[in-house]
């Protein structure tokens, strides 16, 4: 007996059999599969087979003569769908990562555009806040300068008084320029206060000596430090330090460097100190300084301190620079 198959219907024939209606078939695909119910219908029925490669094997058994015959009827090979590929696995992986890789860039060009596009509107904040605190000043040391001039007026000869008023409008002067600046140098700040400081000292008949050190390390020339920063605490040294009865008054500005990032200036004077009036005096000048450095050095924690002791008051600034 021998097996032909029609592949086309799935059904095959048993040649050369006296005894056909005698025979049951049953099948399996794989030699690791269990067989088939036996059947007599000579035909196999395969809705769906997973890929795979499979040997069909058909197993006869003929019961007029009561025995069994195997048969190796068809070899079936069955591809994968082209999404389980590994080429097409290859693409969804790579697709996968250069999506991610877009993404990531993406966030981060948005984020770097929010963080920019924030850091822009502080800094344009931070301008307009600054313009503001130095609109503050500029009256502020004007109301000061014009009591002063009424001061001198008052207490001295007509002849000093215009020479004295000539002087302060060039001090007004240098004080509007200076001001449209956030920052100056310290070469020029120094002019400045010499300036300040010999009308000033008018007042007590040039018997206040002043001394500025200058750290051998330091280049005055770029070093930049923000505008008007150190009149307030001239003027209250001025208007609260001395007296005439202060013997011997002199005070010292000392400029130096801690480290390349950071400057430290110190007004010291040897005037009233523990009982100076001005510890319980809150001048504008310093109070609009202190705020105009927290905006421009908001990193620079408590920059500027004061200390009163029986010897006089020390000012302590730090700068970033």
């Amino acid at each position: 007996m021998r097996l032909s198959a029609q592949y086309n219907r799935d059904r095959f024939y048993a040649k050369g059999h006296s005894f056909a209606d005698k025979l049951k078939f049953r099948y399996r695909l794989k030699k690791t599969n269990r067989w088939s119910p036996y059947s007599d219908k000579p035909f196999i029925y395969l809705s769906y087979l997973p890929n795979d490669t499979y040997n069909l094997e058909i197993e006869v058994f003929d019961l007029h003569a009561g025995k069994t015959t195997r048969f190796y009827l068809l070899k079936i090979i069955i591809q994968p769908p082209f999404w389980k590929t590994w080429w097409f696995m290859i693409v969804i992986f790579s697709i996968g990562i250069a999506s991610t890789i877009i993404a990531i860039l993406w966030t981060k060009k948005k984020a770097k555009q929010k963080a920019e596009s924030e850091a822009i509107t502080e800094k344009i904040i931070s301008k307009a806040k600054l313009e503001a605190l130095l609109s503050q000043m500029n009256p502020h040391f004007t109301f000061n300068a014009m009591n002063t001039i009424q001061t001198f007026v008052f207490n001295n000869d007509a002849l000093n008084s215009t020479i004295y008023i000539s002087e302060m409008a060039n001090l007004m002067r240098q004080t509007l320029d200076n001001s449209a600046q956030q920052t100056i140098t310290i070469e020029n700040e120094i002019e400045y206060l010499k300036t300040y400081i010999a009308i000033e000292n008018q007042r007590f008949d040039n018997r206040i000596v002043f001394n500025i050190q200058l750290d051998k390390h330091l280049d005055i020339m770029p070093t930049e430090i923000p505008t008007m920063l150190l009149q307030p605490f001239v003027e209250n040294i001025f208007k609260h330090a001395f007296d005439e009865d202060s013997k011997h008054p002199e005070f010292t500005i000392a400029f130096k460097i801690l480290d390349k990032n950071e400057l430290q200036i110190q007004i010291y004077d040897n005037g009233k100190g523990n009982s100076r009036t001005s510890k319980t005096h809150h001048s504008k000048g310093i109070a609009i300084t202190k705020e105009r450095l927290k905006i421009l050095q908001p990193s620079n924690l408590d920059p500027i301190k004061i200390d009163f002791s029986d010897c006089g008051t020390t000012v302590t600034i730090r700068l970033i620079i």
